[in-house]
């Protein structure tokens, strides 16, 4: 791999030139010079010792700089020595190895610290003094006439030299300040940079082998020195008189190799050497680039995508066409995420929207038990005041009570749906509804604002509609609450018409149309695309003094999506609005369901209920709140149930072990032990039991099939409908244990 030079700046890069240049000028004129005097200068003598230097600027050239600038000198070393001494220039050859060595020891962070220093200088040394004066006593015919000491004298003729240069390296590689390092090329393979990129490409692993390298490096000098050091101790006539042997045209042959190899290799090296700066290098910037595209925050992506003009290849060939396609693609997949930018389908930071989901998710989870709880106290404790209450004037305030609280949940309700649809975890729940009880149970949601504003109700269903369907009717109520309440809002003279209608279909199913119109202020046209939008309300400074959360709408389009559906609004400013939807709905029974509309007076309250009693019933609930049980039991007074009740899984475990219960009411969130637990925990200890299980939650209907898998029989919201209450024990008692209920 080479130094991608597009790094440095043109002013480092000029400089980097220049220091390259000096230091190529520098090491040839010192080789030629050496040759010229005959080492004169580069050879000490101490005793028997005969200290060299011949490859002291080589060396260095080719560890700070690089194998290319090392190759430069050698040609420049090489053409001056076949000159000068014809077919004797092939013994240069050693400062090709030199060259070619220190490029690649120093690649491998052979100068990273000075342990690797020391352990470098003896194998350049063993290099260049003991196997290279091997080769040149096999061309000599010598082979082995050689000592173990002149052996030894050898590898430390050159050691020094090695050492110190080696010392002056590691220095110019890592203790030179960074402003400095910057121009000795080959830095870069000891700085953070590099490492970076190891990691990042997954070879950082070489560092760590090096040490192990150098080691086996060590060892295999080691067992060529015992080799040959156990060969000359016991010399062989037969080998020498082999290598002299014709030794004339041998050595004429081996020196045109070393010629060839002089020639060859320095073309072979740059030949390469462009290669990777033409085409390889070029294809690693631009996967470095699509790295790094990967990586770069979103916030810098756009500071990052300009710099792919950086990395345009230099030649117009089959590289450039791939910078091109990939210059198009990283283009057009920017102008993409701008456009999910713009439709606010993109979070900034996934893992903190991830986390900012859960937390929002959790809190509303929480203010839904918590809100629920007071609720469920308050409608429970007014549910008896308008059963036991005598009168009128209190049976009012306890309906207005009734109807207010009704109002309050559904805005809770509406809330945490919007959070539920937005997380995907909605789901449309189909079940059997009654059309009339439909109806009047959306009148009871509005009748108290109809009546605060003395507006005028009207009402219409088709009477010809069947009185039984199936779909999800708390969604479709919910849906048509949230358009009425709306109507209401923006009306403050005429009134608001309620009409359901429907369509006949082949398939035993029916378009059940709602369609609510209003005599209120209405809607500029360039506002109805705010209505679709969550918090956000119309003509606020006209209707500032209407309360209201800006949800309902947005709200009701996307329960209507979830059926398959779409909200239709049609509005004239000043004039008034109609909005509608139809939604198919399975027919359950083709009985009309009549005129019962005249029947209906807003000043009441409607729901279903069964009537009867259960005097030998015994039911358990199962709650933390003691008020929550105290409201479930007034609730089941007039029923005249039996009912225990438990502060907590622990306490219900032990009683349901010394009574049979027909039903348990169990609290979902409780301390402790929370209801699934408790749950299993009865089933564990009274395996066969009749009893029937139910859950108490401030879930809404869509977990109603989770907490069957639990092992829930049924499942009831909290607050507590008394209605819901009844029939729910109604279906779950024995119908042995169930009476007619006597006035």
């Amino acid at each position: 791999m080479t130094i991608n030079m597009r790094l440095y700046s043109k002013k480092e890069i000029g400089i980097i030139v220049r220091i390259v240049i000096f230091g190529i000028l520098l090491s040839s004129a010192y080789v030629i010079f050496d040759y010229i005097t005959d080492g004169y200068y580069t050879e000490y003598i101490f005793g028997e010792v005969v200290f060299d230097f011949y490859h002291f600027l080589p060396f260095i050239l080719g560890a700070t700089l690089g194998l290319v600038p090392g190759v430069t000198s050698f040609v420049i070393v090489f053409i001056w020595a076949y000159i000068s001494y014809g077919m004797d220039s092939f013994s240069v050859f050693g400062y090709l190895l030199i060259y070619i060595v220190s490029d690649l020891l120093s690649k491998y962070g052979a100068f990273a610290n000075k342990k690797r220093v020391l352990a470098t200088a003896g194998c350049m040394s063993f290099l260049s003094t003991n196997v290279w004066m091997f080769i040149l006593r096999i061309l000599e015919g010598d082979a082995f006439n050689i000592s173990a000491k002149q052996e030894f004298l050898y590898f430390i003729r050159e050691l020094p030299q090695y050492i110190i240069a080696g010392f002056i390296i590691y220095i110019l590689l890592n203790v030179l300040n960074e402003n400095m390092r910057k121009y000795v090329i080959y830095s870069y393979y000891y700085g953070e940079d590099y490492r970076n990129e190891k990691r990042r490409k997954g070879l950082f692993s070489s560092y760590n082998k090096l040490s192990r390298r150098v080691t086996v490096a060590l060892f295999i000098d080691l067992v060529l020195i015992m080799t040959a050091t156990t060969i000359f101790l016991f010399p062989s006539d037969y080998l020498n008189y082999y290598f002299s042997a014709g030794r004339e045209q041998y050595v004429f042959y081996a020196k045109h190799v070393m010629l060839l190899l002089n020639a060859l290799l320095p073309c072979v090296i740059i030949a390469n050497h462009m290669v990777q700066r033409i085409t390889i290098d070029e294809i690693r910037n631009l996967s470095d680039y699509l790295g790094g595209l990967s990586e770069v925050g979103d916030e810098q992506r756009k500071e990052y995508i300009k710099k792919i003009e950086r990395i345009r290849p230099v030649t117009n060939d089959e590289v450039s066409e791939l910078y091109e396609a990939m210059k198009n693609m990283v283009y057009e997949e920017e102008a993409y995420f701008d456009q999910i930018r713009k439709d606010d389908y993109v979070e900034d930071d996934l893992k903190i929207a991830q986390a900012a989901d859960n937390a929002k998710n959790s809190f509303l989870s929480n203010m839904t038990h918590e809100i629920r709880t007071p609720i469920n106290a308050i409608l429970g404790m007014d549910e008896m005041i308008l059963r036991e209450g005598k009168e009128p004037r209190v049976l009012g305030y306890a309906k207005n009570i009734r109807i207010a609280g009704d109002k309050l949940l559904i805005l809770v309700n509406n809330i945490l749906d919007f959070s539920k649809i937005e997380s995907g975890k909605m789901e449309v729940i189909s079940a059997e509804y009654s059309v009339e009880n439909f109806v009047k149970q959306l009148v009871n949601t509005v009748a108290y604002d109809i009546r605060l504003k003395n507006l005028e109700l009207n009402i219409y269903v088709n009477p010809n509609i069947p009185s039984v369907l199936s779909g999800d009717g708390n969604k479709i109520r919910q849906a048509a609450h949230n358009l009425m309440d709306n109507a209401i809002k923006y009306t403050t003279e005429g009134g608001v018409t309620l009409s359901i209608d429907y369509e006949e279909s082949q398939d035993e199913t029916i378009m059940l149309s709602v369609v609510i119109e209003d005599t209120g202020t209405g809607i500029k046209q360039e506002d109805l695309e705010k209505l679709f939008k969550p918090f956000e309300r119309i003509d606020e400074n006209r209707n500032r003094a209407i309360q209201g959360t800006g949800i309902g709408i947005a709200l009701t389009s996307q329960l209507l999506r979830l059926m398959h559906s779409t909200l239709n609004i049609d509005s004239t400013y000043g004039k008034g609005t109609r909005a509608s939807f139809s939604v198919r709905q399975k027919i359950m029974s083709k009985k009309p369901t009549g005129d019962f509309v005249k029947d209906i007076n807003i000043d009441e309250i409607y729901y279903e209920k069964e009537n009867y009693v259960a005097p030998e019933a015994r039911i358990l609930v199962v709650d933390d709140t003691e008020l929550n049980i105290y409201v479930m039991k007034e609730l089941l007074k007039r029923s005249l149930v039996k009912v225990d009740m438990a502060k907590s899984g622990k306490e219900a475990v032990l009683m349901a072990e010394k009574a049979e219960y027909d039903i348990i009411f169990i609290d979902y969130r409780m301390p402790v032990m929370n209801g699934e637990e408790t749950l299993n925990e009865i089933k564990k200890k009274i395996p066969d039991a009749a009893t029937r299980y139910v859950v108490c939650t401030a879930s809404d209907e869509s977990y109603r099939n989770h907490y069957r898998e639990k092992g829930f029989d049924e499942y009831i919201s909290k607050p507590v409908d008394s209605s819901i209450l009844d029939n729910l024990i109604f279906k779950l008692l024995p119908s042995e244990k169930i009476k007619a209920y006597e006035v």
